[in-house]
């Protein structure tokens, strides 16, 4: 009687281990590592995000719609500066590789709205500029802080020169910050 008890309560432990190594050993190890997503829209745009193995499609989710907001953001800032330089014969451009295009006179500006910089992968700012030779400029408009290794790893993908950086989380000072880059790029005198 005293062996089947033992042989019960052993096998109860089973399980209660089971659980403590999944937490402890498993949980841990997926959770420093990271799988690229692509999502591809109707219209051919796709999307790249970097995420932890472990997300599940909620979190997926949220991060698609975060990204989104942020871009709509963005544009919505865009569209105000097009508006205040009218005479310039300004545009903006969808295009499949950046988020925005602006033009003016043949001169292109790329425009990429990211609400987290730890979902980006630096080469993938390469992809903007490789994507469309035309590019002149990559303006990477970010909705957090950007870090200073995340920043050194793009300007090393695709040169210094041909990016700048907004960080503007929640939209601070965006419309400010495009409008004294695109002013300079495109040599516009401030309205």
């Amino acid at each position: 009687m005293d062996s089947l008890i033992a042989v019960l309560a052993a096998g109860s432990l089973i399980p209660t281990i089971a659980i403590i190594i999944k937490k402890l050993v498993i949980d841990q190890v997926f959770k420093n590592i990271n799988k690229e997503i692509k999502i591809e829209s109707s219209s051919g745009k796709s999307r790249n995000y970097l995420v932890n193995a472990d997300i599940d499609e909620r979190e997926i989710m949220r991060i698609i719609e975060s990204e989104i907001d942020f871009e709509m953001v963005v544009r919505k800032s865009l569209n105000k500066y097009i508006n205040k330089n009218r005479k310039q014969k300004l545009t903006v451009l969808d295009d499949y590789n950046a988020d925005f295009i602006v033009e003016m006179d043949g001169k292109k500006v790329a425009v990429e709205a990211k609400s987290n910089l730890d979902n980006f992968k630096a080469i993938w700012a390469k992809h903007y500029i490789d994507g469309n030779e035309n590019i002149n400029e990559l303006i990477l408009v970010v909705n957090s802080k950007i870090s200073e290794q995340i920043r050194l790893d793009i300007e090393d993908a695709i040169g210094d020169s041909r990016v700048k950086f907004i960080s503007s989380p929640n939209g601070r000072r965006l419309n400010e910050s495009l409008e004294n880059l695109l002013n300079t790029e495109f040599k516009i005198k401030k309205v």
